[in-house]
């Protein structure tokens, strides 16, 4: 894809300003100028001149929410609408997470109280499923903790990396099988490692539990047709692209719109949260992930992250 279509496919528009006049330059750009046109019923160019007067970074119309960006001649304006939705969602889990430790460990312990007394059969099973199910709940518990954490950046290389999360998945499934084609010049990337580990761990399993015997096709290499640049600064930085394309079935075109939504799953032991996790860590990168699905053949996952990593960005 090139850079245009990646930026309507992400939904950001852009635009080139000077003069007092703001052009879009895509087709995401025209629609958020006939949004605010038709929904605010004002001149879509004297309004957006006035947020950067203004220096106002978020902005709502048509119950869409976005963000603003803007350097010396370009604009990008940012649709943030699943991104607030999300947070709003996470607030409430943190919540739920600490409403939920203080009963599980009081369950957790009673439960073994039981199982060491052995009073019989019956009543050790229940305490072994009793400890098995609580176990669970405190690894959707770790999970979704992860999220809340600030992120330690570091270097991973690149080609180690990989391997962990193919031995891991092999361990799990030694039914999928994985090519890989990684650029010979990216030895390293920058990042927080188990987030990131998490972040891909997630989207791998994913595909492995549609199809156990799936085929996995992981890619890695330097998109220098879209960089980022770091707030505050004039440094930029290329973008990493990562592909994974499996052969587990694809995704039905009813699921398409909700399958990084919190606790949604198609699976009937899916908990829901694997993608809305893996979306969450890479955003908090500074990168976005989208995906194409073709139902009855396999999906493939697009995943931008930056190359060096800064403190914040914006897209260039």
């Amino acid at each position: 894809m090139d850079i245009v279509g990646d930026l309507d496919f992400l939904r950001i528009g852009r635009f080139i300003f000077n003069n007092d006049k703001v052009t879009p330059l895509n087709n995401y750009g025209e629609f958020i100028f006939n949004l605010i046109a038709i929904n605010l019923r004002e001149d879509p160019n004297s309004f957006v001149i006035k947020k950067i007067s203004t220096n106002s970074k978020v902005f709502e119309v048509g119950g869409y929410k976005y963000g603003l960006c803007a350097n010396d001649s370009e604009l990008f304006i940012l649709d943030l609408t699943d991104y607030f939705s999300d947070i709003n969602n996470f607030i409430d889990l943190i919540a739920l997470q600490h409403e939920i430790k203080n009963p599980l460990t009081v369950i957790d312990g009673a439960s073994q109280i039981l199982k060491n007394r052995d009073i019989d059969e019956f009543v050790s099973k229940s305490a072994e499923i009793i400890q098995k199910e609580s176990g669970r709940i405190k690894n959707i518990l770790d999970g979704l903790s992860i999220l809340h954490r600030d992120l330690i950046v570091e270097k991973i290389f690149l080609r180690k990396f990989i391997d962990d999360l193919i031995s891991s998945i092999s361990s799990i499934n030694d039914c999928v099988e994985f090519s890989v084609d990684v650029d010979p010049e990216l030895i390293y990337i920058y990042g927080d490692s188990e987030h990131l580990y998490r972040s891909f761990f997630n989207i791998l399993k994913n595909s492995c539990d549609a199809m156990p015997n799936t085929k996995i096709r992981i890619s890695v290499s330097i998109d220098t047709s879209l960089k980022i640049r770091y707030k505050g600064s004039n440094s930029y930085s290329y973008m990493l692209r990562f592909i994974i394309s499996d052969t587990s079935g694809g995704i039905k075109d009813c699921d398409i719109d909700r399958i990084f939504n919190p606790f949604f799953s198609t699976k009937s032991k899916g908990i829901g949260l694997g993608l809305f996790i893996a979306r969450t860590i890479i955003e908090k990168h500074g990168g976005r992930i989208y995906f194409n699905s073709n139902f009855g053949v396999g999906t493939t996952f697009y995943i931008l992250l930056p190359l060096n990593q800064g403190d914040g960005v914006c897209y260039d």
